[in-house]
This record gives C-alpha cells, structure tokens and sequence, in this order.
C-alpha cells in the first residue's frame, strides 16, 4: 500500500532531474529552459519560458497532464515518471478515456471504507480534502464538478496534484492514470482481493492491490494455503481439491506420464 501520509516529491524535483542527466542528441551539454520550449513548440505544445522556470524553481507545482506529456516528449520519459513511475516510454497510452475507465474501475471495485458498496462522491472528496487540510495546499483539493467531469469526460486534462489527491483517496500509486501497464497490473490485483473477500479470507484481500509488483514466492505460498483452508467452507470435498490439483492445465504430450485411469 503506498503510503498516503507521505509528502509527495516535489514536481521540480522531477524536472530538475531532468535538466540534469537528459542531454539534448547532438551535444553534451544540458538543455535550457528556451531550448525545452522551443522543442515543446515543435511537436505542437506551448509552455511559456516563464512558466517552465518557475516549475523548475518550485514557484509553479501543478502542470496539467498535457504538459506532462510534453515534457516527457522533450526528455525521452513516460509522463508516468514524473508520477514516481516508469521511465522508459514504451507504448505510450494515447487514448484519454481510459483515465475516466481507470477512475470508474476504482468507484465500482474497491469498496467503501468500513460498509459495503462503492465509495461516494463524499468518500473520495472526504478523504481528498483531508490530504489537503495535511499538506496545508488547497490546490490537492478537487471540486465535486472537478471529479464528475473526470469520470465522464472522454478527453480528461487533470492536474498533477488531481491525479495524485485521487491515487491517495483510493490507495494506489499516482502512475495507475497514466500508464497503461501498470493499470492492467493493479486492477487485476484489486479483482484478486475482490475474490478473496468473497471467499472469507479476509487477512489476504486487506492487502491493498497498489504496487502492480508480482506477488513475492512467500506471498503466493500464504494465499494457497489460505484458499486451501477456504474451499472446504464452500462444500469442495478433500477428494475433489486434489482431483483439482492432479489435472493437468496442457494438453499431454510424450513426456507426460501415462494414464492409469480406465
């Protein structure tokens, strides 16, 4: 789970890494806030000279995504870095509908804190609004119209702050909005714990699905012998747990051993 109640890194902090270490492909030397303008122009984005300094400086802290995403084109970095996440750009994630989907998947899928069915708008802002109160920045808060145009929007343009007040309010990391792998990963996970609630395991679904990570070999042993502990609860016989642990999952080949059934 990550932790909520840690400040986050400072966006000047990931621009300024940038400067930094990214060197532009024809020369040695580090970019200059008027090159990185220029370039952004270029690939058909604006950022004003003054604006970007003032991020770099930390005066300025909650570019819109857009603004990310040229900025990650400029640097050679998925926008998901600057979220704590994935450097490489890979298959980059064009379509801005699937950050309502993403959005909508966590209001369907994790449940309410402390009762039953999805979280309300109360819920989430409530809990936004707490972070913000922490931090002392209203600009983590979001409006109510803020978040319904989010989750009905097909062309979303959130801030950085937006994004990263929602991924707190649902406990997953900020990088789940906008990077595609990392989604797919998370959301299976929350579809896991899902399942584990359904079958009464409760100590292994409290586990948050956030990190995307595979789970570790000590995890994996933990939630077979809690599943093995729950089936029986779900009138599946001794005999028919094992039938269900002998059956191969491929086709036999040669080097199968034979069968001794008749």
């Amino acid at each position: 789970m990550p932790d909520v109640t840690q400040r986050p890194k400072p966006f000047a902090d990931y621009l300024s890494s940038l400067f930094e270490s990214v060197r532009p492909p024809d020369r040695d030397t580090p970019y200059s806030s008027k090159e990185v303008v220029e370039r952004i122009e270029e690939i058909g984005g604006s950022i004003s000279n003054a604006y970007l300094s003032q991020m770099r400086r930390g005066l300025r802290d909650n570019p819109t995504l857009t603004q990310i995403e040229y900025l990650g084109a400029v640097f050679g970095k998925h926008p998901a870095f600057f979220f704590g996440g994935r450097q490489d750009r890979g298959d980059l994630d064009p379509d801005r509908s699937q950050i309502s989907a993403r959005l909508n998947f966590l209001f369907a899928e994790i449940p309410a804190p402390g009762r039953r069915g999805e979280r309300t708008y109360d819920d989430v802002l409530g809990a936004i609004r707490s972070r913000a109160d922490e931090l002392g920045d209203p600009a983590w808060r979001i409006s109510t119209e803020t978040l319904t145009e989010l989750r009905r929007d097909p062309n979303p343009n959130p801030t950085w702050k937006c994004l990263h007040a929602l991924a707190g309010a649902f406990h997953v990391k900020p990088a789940y909005f906008v990077d595609a792998e990392l989604a797919s990963r998370i959301q299976e996970q929350i579809l896991t714990a899902k399942q584990l609630r359904r079958l009464g395991i409760a100590r292994l679904a409290a586990r948050a699905p956030d990190s995307g990570a595979p789970l570790s070999d000590q995890a994996r042993e933990s939630l077979v012998r809690e599943l093995v502990k729950a089936l029986p609860s779900l009138g599946i016989s001794k005999q028919e747990l094992r039938d269900a642990l002998d059956e191969p999952d491929h086709p036999p080949d040669a080097n199968d051993p034979p069968s001794t059934t008749g």
